[in-house]
């Protein structure tokens, strides 16, 4: 088992981790929109729940070996999308 790494190069972190922990923090992005209406996980963490959700995703393939690398965005979500019941003036 490697231990987490990570190390900001520029304005990039990069991340080291083995499969297993791929694995289980593919699980947390998955539990952390699970309970949430889209809204609420915008509001919560600035995010658009899909992009959360594909990055789980990738972690899950690359963790399995169906890839051998991959990157992922992860923008801030647009509010009027993401939460639109929100008053606005």
């Amino acid at each position: 088992m490697i231990d987490v790494r990570a190390e900001r190069i520029a304005n990039r972190i990069e991340i080291v981790l083995d499969s297993d922990e791929a694995m289980r923090l593919a699980a947390c992005l998955t539990e952390a929109t699970v309970g949430l209406s889209r809204a609420e996980f915008f509001i919560r963490t600035g995010c658009a729940r899909e992009d959360v959700d594909s990055l789980g995703r990738k972690l899950v393939d690359i963790a399995r070996g169906d890839v051998g690398t991959f990157s992922a965005d992860l923008p801030e979500g647009d509010e009027q999308t993401e939460n639109p019941r929100r008053p606005r003036r």
